[in-house]
């Protein structure tokens, strides 16, 4: 600035209205030199900037005014922020971590004192989200809520007869239903919704579950993992209680969300450390700083949680063909690896083998294949596919079983998901033959052969299986049990030259089974019904399904019933569904939707 010019800030009315330069040569009190060049009254400016800011008192005025303004309150009623909950929120070195005015102190193991539950070290990121269960008091008291001895029951018969279907979780005998209330809350919840045996309770419990996934997920964006837990047994037993495909996508998307928040799907490395402690050390020598606080490896609970999340959310990319799978890691691949070599219970082989199994289907799903609920036989996607790959897919398929423990070589739940990739892996091969080509495809021929072994042996073991454990059956049971009728029906009914429908028929009834389909499914509502008072629930209702089903079949088949050859096939109307069976969004659509697509 030029001698003689005023100070900054000090410019006359004239002056700062344009933005020149405000030059005072003539002397204390006379005009500046613009002005009196232009013969204008050299007038002070009427305010005067303020190079320090407002005062405190002044700048919380004028900050609260927006906020009154916005929400309709007067300034005396603005909330105080220092009352807030993100004020009560413990120190940073309550955790461990390094602020730059203790950039001087020297990192040492035990300086970091444990999290709760001593669930270890992790990024800053990570613990400002990371709880380790819910709080009880946001879940409980809710509608439906079971009582203690009801709660037993359903504890023992998700025990017995449900968690074996899909092990997320590892329930050591010793647990009782409390225990599991007390420590994870969200999941207990869950665990009683799909194990209840009266449907308008479970339905209550339902409404209850999504109340809180959408309150403490959606609104207030809480990541732990009791709600990853609970979340995942609530999809896998969707089929009871949900009925718009659309919300099971929904869901998937808030589980994967979990799994992201968590880094459950990343590597645990020592060079993320927390952005403090990085700024702290910033200045100092390599040789001078203090090594990244280590971080503790995940957990088993948390390596079968992400495990799960892939099963599942593979399961509804290929089947409902609405979202992608959780991206399989190198993390995803350790945990796989650790729960397989390393099993703290049965239950670490079985979602291992079924993950590993799963991982045959998304690569063939990722191939543009239409499994399974596509067009099935003779799809367009089957040409482009190479016969080594799907070979090498079966190879794998193959040391899947090598590897199997002798003691679970025959587990059912193994065994239903093996033969159903069986199926839809030699289903590739299955290319339409040519219109004008009479000669014999020997390998096609081998092809069919293998799917109806899988087909049949998978049947096999469903009703090898007693009744009372129908209950446990997960949605991809249900998938693997549609796909297999699909297939089943597609093959009896095609008009390929390679086989003949009759021998398949001979083989496989597939009217046969639809009947002895219902037949159990009735039954098992028969039983219930001393504890479940609704006449239509997912059972009985499911029964009416495979009866239409059997039903329509036989008549586009052209085939009378086996218990009276002289029987005459009814109209479709008298062979319809019962009339109680609406479009209500409660009902087991899903079932009919997935075997008539």
């Amino acid at each position: 600035m030029t001698k003689g010019a005023s100070s900054y800030g000090r410019s006359c009315k004239n002056c700062a209205k344009v933005k020149c330069r405000c030059a005072r040569t003539r002397g204390e009190g006379e005009s500046c030199e613009r002005c009196h060049r232009l013969n204008k009254t050299c007038v002070p400016a009427s305010s005067v900037r303020n190079l320090h800011g407002p005062s405190s008192s002044r700048q919380q005025e004028s900050s609260n005014a927006p906020l009154s303004n916005a929400v309709g309150f007067s300034p005396s009623q603005v909330p105080n922020l220092a009352h807030s909950p993100a004020a009560s929120l413990p120190a940073p070195e309550a955790y461990g971590l390094f602020t730059p005015a203790e950039s001087h102190i020297t990192y040492s193991p035990g300086s970091v004192p444990a999290l709760p539950n001593d669930e270890g070290t992790h990024s800053h990121a990570e613990q400002s989200t990371y709880i380790p269960r819910c709080d009880p008091s946001t879940i409980f008291p809710c509608p439906g809520e079971p009582s203690s001895i009801q709660a037993e029951e359903y504890f023992s018969r998700f025990r017995t007869h449900m968690l074996r279907f899909f092990p997320v979780f590892h329930l050591p005998d010793t647990t009782t239903s409390g225990q599991l209330r007390e420590e994870r809350p969200f999941l207990w919840l869950c665990v009683m919704c799909v194990a209840c045996s009266s449907t308008s309770q479970q339905l209550a419990l339902g409404d209850s579950v999504r109340q809180i996934i959408s309150r403490e997920i959606v609104y207030k964006g809480e990541k732990n993992i009791d709600l990853l837990l609970g979340l995942l047994i609530f999809l896998a037993w969707a089929h009871y209680q949900i009925r718009y495909m659309s919300l099971v996508t929904d869901l998937t998307q808030l589980a994967m969300s979990q799994v992201f928040d968590l880094s459950l799907n990343k590597t645990v490395g020592g060079s993320r450390g927390p952005i403090s402690f990085k700024i702290a050390t910033k200045d100092k020598p390599a040789s001078e700083r203090p090594t990244t606080p280590p971080r503790k490896p995940k957990t088993f609970e948390e390596r079968r949680a992400v495990l799960g999340c892939f099963l599942l959310s593979s399961l509804f990319a290929c089947t409902l063909k609405r979202l992608d799978s959780l991206r399989w890691t190198s993390d995803m691949d350790q945990s796989l690896y650790l729960l397989s070599d390393q099993p703290e219970c049965t239950g670490d082989i079985i979602l291992t083998c079924q993950v590993k199994l799963q991982l045959l289907t998304d690569q063939l799903s990722r191939s543009h294949c239409t499994w399974p609920f596509g067009d099935g036989l003779y799809s367009e996607p089957q040409e482009h596919m190479s016969s080594y790959y799907v070979d090498s897919l079966l190879t794998q398929l193959g040391k899947i079983r090598e590897q199997l423990p002798q003691e679970l070589a025959s587990n059912d739940v193994i065994m239903s998901h093996f033969h159903t990739t069986s199926l839809l892996l030699n289903e590739c091969f299955l290319a339409k033959p040519g219109e004008n080509s009479y000669m014999p495809n020997l390998e096609r021929v081998g092809r069919f052969d293998a799917c109806m072994q899988s087909i049949k042996a998978w049947f096999d073991i469903f009703f090898a299986v007693p009744t009372t454990d129908y209950v446990g059956f997960t949605f991809i049971s249900m998938c693997s049990m549609a796909y297999n009728l699909l297939s089943l029906v597609r093959f009896s009914t095609t008009k390929d030259p390679t086989w003949e429908k009759g021998a398949v028929r001979r083989s496989i009834d597939i009217l046969t089974i639809c009947e002895k389909l219902a037949e159990n499914y009735e039954g098992l509502a028969r039983s219930r019904r001393n504890v479940d008072s609704s006449e239509n629930n997912f059972f009985s209702d499911s029964a009416s399904i495979f009866r239409f089903m059997e039903a329509t079949w036989r008549r586009d088949m052209d085939v009378p019933r086996h218990d009276d050859p002289t029987q005459t096939l009814q109209s479709l109307d008298d062979l319809s569904m019962p009339s109680n069976f609406t479009m209500d969004p409660m009902q087991p659509l899903f079932l009919m939707d997935m075997l008539w697509q």
